[in-house]
């Protein structure tokens, strides 16, 4: 609600968030769209309090006692810098486990991991090998099941297709769309990609210069709006 963000650089004052209000409802897919410098990456920094916001309100209703890195976990653009290639896939999500999920035994730990690699489109025995062995896709693949392990209620992907091949880009998002459901997740999609916001979630969220241009039901925007930045991110999808 009303979020401000000003970032100095000595006595120049940089503005970029002005009084942006919107809403994430459960089990809910909603698109942040914008160019490069709009403040959509940005955004997802105050919600996770990787930054502070000069002023306004980030309100979270998870109706749970599990802290914020439980509750909110995200997903990078580029899955070859988020893995820690030392590690093996299997002592990869184990970490996760054993912060988030503490309380399973060895055993339920041994089989929620496997489970998770099957969620994603992995297999068990993917646990022994190390990121390098993967490709791009399969990189974010892990990354998502990583994400899971920590049980989270809301999802934030950053980019998280746009570094990957067209038809590998339809493989992740059909994915994430499928976890939405059996997983009850709620969605934040920032991206710069109309087509990709439209297809995906239900509620758009248009930002340019640190502003809110326009936000609505996906379908209603695309069919109906008479903004005219709106209706030129369209013209490029």
């Amino acid at each position: 609600t009303h979020l401000v963000k000003d970032y100095k650089d000595g006595t120049n004052v940089y503005r970029a968030l002005n009084d942006l209000s919107f809403e994430i409802k459960k089990g809910a897919s909603v698109g942040l769209i914008g160019e490069s410098g709009s403040g959509k990456s940005t955004i997802s920094k105050l919600m996770v309090k990787l930054e502070k916001l000069d002023s306004g309100s980030i309100e979270f209703d998870f109706k749970n006692n599990k802290p914020l890195s439980s509750n909110i976990q995200m997903i990078f653009q580029d899955p070859f810098a988020a893995l820690n290639p030392a590690l093996k896939v299997g002592s990869m999500l184990e970490e996760v486990l054993n912060k988030h999920q503490s309380e399973l035994s060895k055993l339920e730990k041994e089989q929620t991991l496997n489970n998770l690699l099957i969620k994603v489109g992995l297999t068990p025995e993917d646990a022994n090998k190390y990121p390098n062995e993967f490709s791009g896709g399969q990189r974010q693949r892990l990354c998502i099941a990583r994400a899971l392990a920590a049980k989270p209620v809301l999802l934030i992907c950053d980019e998280s297709t746009s570094a990957l091949d067209l038809s590998v880009q339809a493989q992740i998002l059909n994915l994430l769309k499928e976890l939405q459901v059996t997983e009850n997740l709620s969605i934040l999609m920032i991206t710069h990609s109309m087509a990709v916001a439209a297809w995906f979630c239900q509620y758009l969220v248009l930002l340019k210069n640190g502003e809110i241009v326009e936000q609505g039901p996906s379908m209603q925007l695309i069919k109906h709006s008479t903004n005219g930045y709106t209706k030129a991110l369209l013209a490029h999808t």
